[in-house]
């Protein structure tokens, strides 16, 4: 064996572990994202594994180095070990949740609990290929090093190589190999790298034609793995456990998050971004987001420039590109595999995608504010929850941020999550929200929060104004199909107004950039997502303002009517019902006095169709 045959070879090979290394982390954390709470907890977990088993590595190997004769073959295993388990990880991990949310049901009170074991489980999976990627480093070195002098020299040459291989192992699985190969092809190839390697090191070492042969039998699996090229492996597990009762509309792997557009046998769809439902057409949704489009139109005096930060299916910029004083709107979405997968959902978009004043631009939403120089008379912003990486988008420096954006009498929406909130980090995004925005609101969408802040200290819902710019709307009946159709039912969603949040958060955090507690201490709650909303909706309840001082202080009737008066008051009323009584029903608890506080709300107001739809869901 030449020397330098050798040299080259083992450095070669050690370009390609790097490169595969890094590969296989990448692969791994997104096929976890899919079924852990997506935080930088999980990715703690995962990196804190990775290391622990090139550490462990390292360590087996320096007790058994002196002992190993054929140090070649020995390296050989284990790059086969590496492709091998690696490999079997990647499969094995779509079958592991299971385990995961079957423990995560008993484990409601205990965030800690649900913490270590999760660690146990992605250590059964990660360890034994980390520990055999420990241990190649030193091989490597005592394989070279046949002067100790050389020592240093090699060990340099060796760690670079690696490195390298590392930068490009971590650029290109995200960028090149996953977007064409999808997880299980990436991982095939990284794993063919480790085989190949291992291969040519087995013909260096010896030229018995049987031990020769023996080292081809490892690519076999790699056969068989096309099979799978071109199906839905990194699927979240709501849509894994229903598969057989779901249709898989669209499925795209890509660098931004893995994107699956799923539709249940009662017509309703989903996209999921890795493990995280984003939008769904379920009632409460679709109400949210439509609700999100609406409510700037109807308050600001001139909306003409529009800019909704989180396409997502696109309802929201939908609403406000229908309306013909929006001159020119602009959305944002950092993934562009939802932006294909909003095709999906024409019948509720009405492919505003194709709308001529309508600009869709794939980017990061607050890096998008920061380059931009442009100003807008709305900015609607629909994050994900705080816990699932938008963290960023709830901190007093990205309000402030926004607020720059803002034209004169602008207005600011976002949604706020009652869930997987305590009731302090619920209180804390309000207080930082209104610490930007003085003037702010906070709309209840049924199960989900909307907060709006004015610039303007003249804050007015205008009933006749309201009115006609409803009937302006070119998909009206987008509207009527959640309830918010009248200006009775959009006024009816007031929560809470500017002055009862102030007091309501007096002593609440800000959270900020520098201490972004939001979305560390949300991540221990988010196992219990129907306890939180119950908490945080009952605590709110008792400070519900009165209908008569919102209506005296913010609603113009002008020519002013009793009869519109009374039945503004009437549909506030009734909401505090319907909310009482949807309390219960997450609950899960005390059906007839569920029941009752329907019945109670459409007493108040007869005519408030939102009462009789939950009414008649019960009585089915």
């Amino acid at each position: 064996m030449k020397k330098n045959s050798l040299k080259f070879l083992i450095y070669l090979g050690f370009f390609l572990s790097g490169f595969s290394a890094l590969g296989y982390q990448f692969l791994w954390i997104r096929a976890l994202a899919t079924f852990l709470i997506n935080t930088t907890y999980s990715f703690s977990l995962i990196l804190f594994t990775f290391l622990t088993g090139l550490a462990l590595g390292s360590f087996l190997i320096s007790r058994l180095i002196n002992k190993i004769k054929k140090e070649i073959i020995f390296l050989s295993l284990i790059e086969y070990a590496i492709g091998l388990f690696s490999l079997f990880s990647l499969f094995i991990i779509y079958q592991f949740p299971r385990l995961i949310k079957l423990f995560a049901l008993n484990l409601t009170a205990d965030f800690f609990l649900l913490l270590l074991f999760t660690f146990f489980a992605v250590a059964c999976l990660l360890l034994p290929p980390t520990i055999f990627m420990g241990m190649t480093y030193a091989l490597g070195i005592k394989i070279l090093t046949k002067n100790i002098a050389d020592l240093g020299l090699t060990a340099g040459y060796l760690q670079g190589f690696n490195t390298i291989g590392c930068l490009f192992g971590s650029l290109l699985t995200g960028f090149l190999l996953l977007p064409h190969l999808a997880t299980i092809g990436s991982g095939a190839l990284l794993a063919f790298f480790n085989f190949l390697f291992a291969t040519f090191l087995i013909f260096l070492a010896t030229k018995k034609i049987f031990l020769r042969f023996l080292s081809f039998l490892p690519f076999l699996p790699l056969i068989f793995i096309i099979l799978f090229l071109n199906k839905p492996i990194v699927l979240p597990y709501e849509v894994r456990s229903f598969q057989k009762y779901l249709n898989i509309l669209y499925y795209k792997e890509l660098p931004s998050g893995t994107v699956s557009v799923v539709e249940n046998p009662t017509g309703e769809r989903r996209i999921f971004v890795n493990g995280t439902e984003v939008i769904s057409t379920t009632y409460p949704g679709l109400k949210t987001v439509r609700l999100m489009g609406i409510l700037p139109l109807l308050f600001h005096p001139q909306p003409e420039t529009v800019l909704v930060i989180g396409y997502g299916m696109g309802v929201t910029t939908s609403i406000l590109a229908q309306s013909p004083r929006t001159k020119y709107l602009e959305a944002v979405e950092i993934c562009e595999g939802v932006v294909k997968g909003s095709e999906f959902f024409d019948h509720f978009n009405h492919q505003v995608y194709k709308n001529e004043k309508v600009k869709i631009i794939v980017d990061d939403g607050r890096a998008f504010l920061t380059k931009s120089k442009k100003r807008y008379d709305i900015i609607s912003c629909d994050p994900t929850h705080p816990i699932f990486g938008s963290g960023n988008l709830y901190t007093q420096e990205f309000f402030l941020l926004a607020k720059s954006h803002l034209k004169e009498n602008g207005i600011m929406v976002i949604y706020l999550p009652f869930f997987a909130l305590t009731y302090n980090n619920l209180l804390a995004i309000i207080k930082t929200f209104q610490s930007v925005f003085p003037n702010a609101f906070l709309f209840r969408a049924l199960s989900h929060g909307i907060l709006v802040g004015f610039l303007s200290s003249e804050i007015k819902f205008d009933y006749f104004s309201a009115l006609k710019r409803l009937t302006e709307l070119t998909n009206f009946e987008d509207l009527s199909a959640v309830n918010i159709s009248l200006p009775e039912e959009i006024l009816a969603t007031i929560f809470f107004d500017s002055l009862t949040l102030s007091n309501l958060t007096k002593n609440a955090q800000i959270n900020t950039d520098d201490k972004p507690f939001v979305e560390f201490a949300s991540a221990r709650v988010a196992h219990n997502l129907r306890k939180t909303w119950i908490e945080n909706l009952e605590n709110l309840l008792p400070h519900i303002p009165s209908p008569y001082y919102l209506l005296n202080k913010y609603v113009e009737i002008k020519p002013y009517s009793q009869e519109i008066f009374i039945r503004l008051t009437n549909y506030l009323l009734a909401e505090k019902y319907k909310l009482k009584g949807i309390i219960l029903k997450t609950k899960g608890e005390r059906e007839k006095e569920e029941i009752a506080h329907y019945l109670y709300a459409l007493k108040i107001n007869p005519q408030d169709r939102e009462a009789k739809m939950l009414l008649l869901l019960k009585m089915k």
